[in-house]
């Protein structure tokens, strides 16, 4: 026996193992949290890495060099190449540096200096270690 997930902004179907327990991430608390956190809602950046943070999340996915495998995942998702995808979401971060609340950042990334220009690497890395700490709040 199968179980059918329906997500709120897209109808897919997927295959779980029965009693299999599927992590499903919040999308509008994700985008609220990247909006105060300085990042343009309306962005290839932006997009690209609530695209990524979601399918590590939900695949549990994590570790820098692990991350590359959300980066070709998106890339195919929205036919591009996955050095588009990180460019972009490293042009995101950069423009999040300009403008983020930085004490919010500072929850996130708690190892940096509050003024220190964080790095997407650092960030995604960080960003995603966050979600998996505070899963309860961020996931439906």
């Amino acid at each position: 026996m199968y179980n059918e997930v329906i997500a709120d902004d897209d109808v897919y179907s997927q295959s779980l193992e029965p009693n299999e327990i599927k992590k499903n991430l919040d999308i509008k608390k994700l985008r609220i949290l990247l909006n105060k956190l300085g990042f343009r809602p309306v962005t290839l950046g932006t997009k690209y890495l609530i695209e990524s943070a979601t399918y590590c999340f939900e695949n549990d996915i994590f570790g820098i060099n692990r991350i590359e495998e959300s980066y070709k995942h998106t890339a195919k998702k929205y036919n591009v190449r996955p050095d588009t995808v990180l460019w972009d979401i490293q042009k995101a971060v950069d423009i999040m540096n300009l403008y983020a609340d930085r004490e919010l950042l500072h929850e996130i990334i708690y190892w940096c200096d509050k003024k220190e220009h964080i790095s997407a690497k650092t960030f995604v890395d960080a960003f995603l270690n966050y979600l998996t700490e505070n899963e309860n709040e961020y996931k439906k």
